[in-house]
Formats: C-alpha cells, structure tokens, sequence
C-alpha cells in the first residue's frame, strides 16, 4: 500500500504539474544543489535527472546562474517567498515566466528545501505590450485597437471613473459568464467578491500615478462561483486626461489548483517518508542514490544526505554486493520488480540484514526512468530464523551437534579419500548416576563429558551427541593406532575431577571403534560397525574400548 502511494505522489510531482518545478536544496551561502525536476522541466528546459545533485553554477550559465543564486539567497535571509518575472530570447521569440520560490521549514524552522515553481507568463506580458501597443495605435487606427481588444486571449474590461462598464472583449464571457452587451452599462463592481472592492479602489488611484502592477481578486460568475483573478489595471487616457480604466483580467483558477495540488503531494510525500518504519531509496538511471528517506538516521544511524550521488551499494556488505548488483539490472532488463535481502553497515558499526523489495520505473518511451527500493530492518527475524536452523542441528543440553549434524558431516567426509575413524561412547551405568544423584546432576555429567572430549580433538575432528548418554566422534587422517590412543586419552581423561559435580562421584567410558575400510562405505555402515564395537566393550567389562576391525 505505500509503495502505490509513494508511487502515486512521486508520479504527480514528475509529471501532473504542468508548471516546471524546480526543487534545491542549500548547502553552504550561495551554494544551492538540484533535488528534483518535473518532467516539464526536462521538456521546456531541456534539463534531465543528471543535474540532480549539481550546484546552480553549474548547470545555468555565468549571469543567470548569478541571478537565480541571489533569489535563492534572498529567501533564505527573508525566510518567505520569493517572486520575480524573466525574459529569455529564443529563436527571435521572447518567452516571459514568472518564478515563485517558496521555501519549506523542518521542525527546527531551518530552511531545508526551495521548491520554484516557474509558470509562463508570455501571454500575460505579452498582453501589456500589447495594451501600450494599442494606447500608442488609438489615434492612429481604431479599427486596429478594436481588433487587439476584442482578439485578446485575457479578458478584458473598461470602464469610467463612476465605474460603470464601457466595454469588455467576448474573453470576459469565459471568466464572468456574461456576454459583453450583458456586461456594458453595469457597475464593475457588481462582478467582484465583497472583499475585493477595497482593493480595486486602491488599483484604480494607483492606476492614475502609473502604478502597473499585478494584484490578485476575486471575480463572481454569472453562476455564483468565485474565480481567482490576477488583475493589472491601465488608464484610459485621451488628450492626457485620464477619462477611465482598463483591466485585464487571468483566471488563475488552474495555477492555484496546480499549486495547492504540488503542496499535498509534497506533504503527503513528506509524512510518509519522514515517519516510514521502511528506507525508501530512489536510484538514477547510473545506479546512484537521487533520494534517501529521513528514516535512514533511525534505522542505520547515518544522515540520509550521506547517500545522495552515492551508488546503490553504499554500505551493503562486500559478499552481497555481487548479487546485488545483479539482482538490480536483471529487473531493469527484465522490467520486473525483485525482493532481496543483504546486509547493510550501521552507524554503530556492525551489520544489519535487510529485506529490500524494488520496483523499476518507465517513460511514456518505456525507457527506464529510475528505480524505487523499500527496505525493512529483518535482523530479528533473520536471527530466529537462523537460531531455529542451529537449534535443528544442535543438541540442546551440550551445545554439541546432534545426529542429523553429524550424518551431515559423516557424508561429507565420506566422499573424500581421506582416511576416516569413527569413536563411538556411552557411560558406563548411567541409569545408577541419575538414580543416585538425580537427573540435574545427570545432566551435569552428560555436558562435563562431552566438554572433556572436544578438549581432546582438534578442528578437523568431530564430536555429536547421539541421544541419551551416547556420543560419536568423526576422525579424520588418523591411523588405527592413532585412534586406539585417543581411545586411551579419552578413558585417562575420564579418571578423575568428578567430584565437583557430585561428592564420590566416578565416570567412566566404554568405547568402539571403527575404521573406514571400503572406498565406497555408506554413513550407515560405518556407524554400525562401530557400534557393535561398543556392544562388545560392554560385553567385556565396560570402561575400556574394542575395535571392529579386529573382530574380522
């Protein structure tokens, strides 16, 4: 569920925003790094994710890299945002956008992150162009100034000094409802909101001393609706005498829908990553880490900035980056998500295991765009689970591997060419030490043997507890006469120190012994041979050892 909506908001920010937006993040005064780009910047700028992680110098030139740095600085030491207007010259066309940089706060009301939103703005300046255009044409053409007016892609209204409306072009019929004839003869004032009334006053005086400037009100439609304008107001004038007004009205219902819809996403986005039990990751096209979410302090301890324009194997263990790697271009290639778990360093130092679920993202070309990875901290799990598999091959009284660990081995060994030995044990009467002593005490004798024979062997050897008082030991590389002698080490090993467990206290060991005598002998076998070796130590008096070899 929140990979789709982390998905989602990611896909709404990349390319439901029709605005280019531009997000930075600052590093140091006067340095500012790219942190995302929308998909209409790539088309109208011509920028890719690779500018992701560059510094603003570098990736705009000399004079306007200078000109965006100061903007940025001035919402820093301002801490509010930041409007301005640029023309930019292309192919003999001038293209006008109007830029907002808005800055985002964290709990600490430190700035960490700019978001500009740039619109265009062309048709909007173009439209004061051409209304000093059409005040210069006046006395020259009417026609011409009838043609620009009614043609204006922007509503647009006059009216006199009483405010009655004098004329407006068939626009107005989009914004208001209203046909231009219904329009004529009424008060502009009755096509505004209540609180916008004030506000037009104060346009229209400053109006009388040239004061151009854009301000936002509140139209009502002929349906009962209100509309977010942005309105500019110029006089009327006729032979230097200001005789009434002109405004151009721009629905600015879309742009603040788009804005209000940027800030969900952006909030939602930034819950969701902020309070994930999860890291979320977003790698480039070259493999490198674009986003790390905030939950990487709490999970490995390292600030999330540590891994931006890192590659994706930053701090995975060097035995799971091979298959790391491969993992994640098999799913690129093959356009298919993949689950991996591998280990990942920890501030503290140690390793933690992680279960990292990735899911490749594609282009309307269905060229890969970036890859999304969730990944949860599965150390405890990874621990039981590997604690279950000890305890199924382990006894759980010694510490000691039990039967099916020791066939394991036995098997292994088999196949080799090696020389192989095997010893198997029991105590002589246990039954009377837990009749005597009691099952605690029992229990003691069981681990204090089995601790005294592994002190005997050495790394290649292996000692199991069978069940019950009965053990076996794997000897490899060792002649019948060396066996013999582990046999007699084991039985002097047994003699004495027994009464710290229990007062007069005596253990000893009967043995059998079997050696491999076939190249190819079955585990089976060879433990059967040595236990009827042992049957027949008991039979002959107990606390000593027997080999099944002689007995051929």
């Amino acid at each position: 569920m929140e990979q789709r909506q982390g998905s989602s908001f990611l896909n709404i920010l990349k390319y439901g925003i029709t605005d280019q937006i531009y997000v930075v993040r600052p590093i140091s005064d006067g340095q500012f790094v790219f942190e995302f780009l929308n998909d209409t910047v790539t088309k109208i700028a011509g920028f890719t994710d690779k500018v992701i992680g560059m510094e603003v110098r570098e990736v705009f030139p000399g004079e306007q890299a200078g000109n965006l740095v100061k903007k940025y600085q001035e919402v820093l030491d301002t801490k509010r945002a930041v409007i301005f207007r640029d023309g930019y010259d292309l192919d003999g066309t001038t293209f006008y956008y109007e830029s907002t940089l808005t800055p985002l706060f964290d709990d600490s009301n430190v700035i960490y992150l700019i978001v500009g939103v740039v619109k265009n703005v062309t048709a909007e300046q173009q439209a004061e162009l051409e209304l000093k255009e059409i005040w210069t044409e006046l006395n020259k053409s009417k026609k011409r100034y009838q043609s620009l007016f009614r043609d204006n892609p922007e509503a647009i209204i006059s009216f006199d000094l009483n405010g009655t409306i004098l004329n407006c072009n068939p626009e107005t019929k989009k914004l208001l409802g209203y046909t231009p004839v219904e329009l004529k003869g009424r008060e502009i004032m009755s096509v505004l909101d209540d609180d916008s009334f004030d506000e037009l006053k104060r346009m229209v005086n400053g109006a009388f001393y040239r004061k151009m400037k854009l301000h936002r009100l509140t139209v009502r439609h002929k349906n009962g609706n209100l509309v977010p304008v942005s309105v500019k107001v110029s006089p009327i004038m006729i032979n230097k005498q200001v005789e009434g007004i002109y405004t151009i009205f721009q629905d600015l219902s879309e742009q603040l829908e788009s804005e209000r819809r940027l800030y969900e996403s952006e909030e939602r986005f930034r819950v969701i990553a902020e309070n994930a039990n999860d890291l979320i990751t977003l790698l480039n096209h070259q493999g490198k880490i674009v986003y790390a979410s905030p939950s990487y302090r709490r999970i490995v301890g390292f600030d999330e900035q540590e891994y931006v324009n890192k590659i994706f194997l930053y701090h995975i263990h060097p035995d799971d980056r091979e298959d790391f790697n491969q993992i994640v271009t098999s799913s690129i290639q093959e356009r298919k998500p993949f689950t991996i778990e591998t280990r990942h360093f920890t501030n503290s130092g140690t390793y933690i295991w992680l279960e990292s679920k990735g899911t490749p993202v594609f282009n309307e070309n269905h060229q890969f765009k970036h890859m999304v990875v969730l990944s949860r901290d599965i150390t405890v799990q990874k621990d039981y689970h590997e604690k279950l598999k000890y305890d199924a091959m382990h006894d759980h009284l010694t510490g000691l591997p039990n039967r099916r660990l020791f066939q394991v081995h036995l098997a292994e060994a088999l196949n080799s060419n090696a020389d192989l030995g095997l010893l198997m044990l029991d105590i002589d009467d246990f039954k009377s030490v837990n009749d005597t002593y009691g099952h605690d005490i029992g229990d003691a004798v069981i681990v204090e043997f089995g601790h005294r024979i592994q002190s005997l062997l050495t790394n290649k050897d292996i000692i199991a507890r069978l069940g019950g008082d009965e053990f076996i030991i794997l000897v490899a590389d060792k002649s019948l006469h060396g066996l013999e002698q582990l046999a007699e080490q084991i039985k002097a090993h047994m003699e004495h120190g027994w009464h710290q467990i229990a007062e007069n206290l005596k253990v000893t060991t009967s043995i059998g012994i079997a050696m491999k005598q076939k190249r190819y002998e079955s585990s089976f076998a060879l433990m059967k041979k040595a236990d009827l070796a042992l049957y027949a130590t008991k039979k002959g008096g107990k606390d000593g050892y027997h080999i099944y070899s002689k007995e051929r």
